[in-house]
């Protein structure tokens, strides 16, 4: 049985911290089970995590408050996966931290999480501290 799929059967769980693990494929999937989820945090996982699977997972967890993806080696520059992010109102909290790839555009797919107090980006050439302040500033335009 994989690390995962030993989870589903676990349908009240509202907080998981899964970190420093071997995935295996269908692992992160399996996690669309746990519906009732409102904190995930996936930390440094050492296998890529599919933008396809992080996609599927944060559509049908809606009920996020928490969600950490540091160091997760998920592709940032897919617009479906920041799309289902921004999606989630009831965030509050959200790290992306040392995955690559986030846009610009990509970040300001997120302006209508008007819960957000915490965000964790990797600045980078287009991602600046510049445009984040930007974000926040859309963010509180949207409350």
């Amino acid at each position: 049985m994989t690390v995962c799929g030993g989870l589903v059967g676990l349908k009240g769980l509202k907080s998981l911290w899964l970190q420093d693990l071997w995935l295996v494929p269908g692992d992160v999937l399996a996690l669309t089970a746990l519906i009732g989820l409102t904190s995930l945090a996936l930390i440094h996982m050492h296998e890529e995590v599919y933008v396809e699977a992080a996609t599927s997972l944060v559509r049908s967890l809606t009920q996020l408050e928490y969600l950490n993806l540091w160091r997760c080696d998920v592709d940032l520059s897919s617009m479906a996966l920041l799309a289902a992010v921004g999606q989630l109102k009831q965030l509050t909290y959200l790290n992306h931290e040392g995955n690559a790839g986030l846009t610009q555009q990509g970040l300001m797919q997120l302006t209508g999480l008007k819960r957000l107090q915490m965000l964790h980006v990797d600045c980078n050439e287009e991602v600046t501290d510049h445009v984040v302040d930007g974000f926040w500033a859309a963010v509180r335009q949207c409350v």
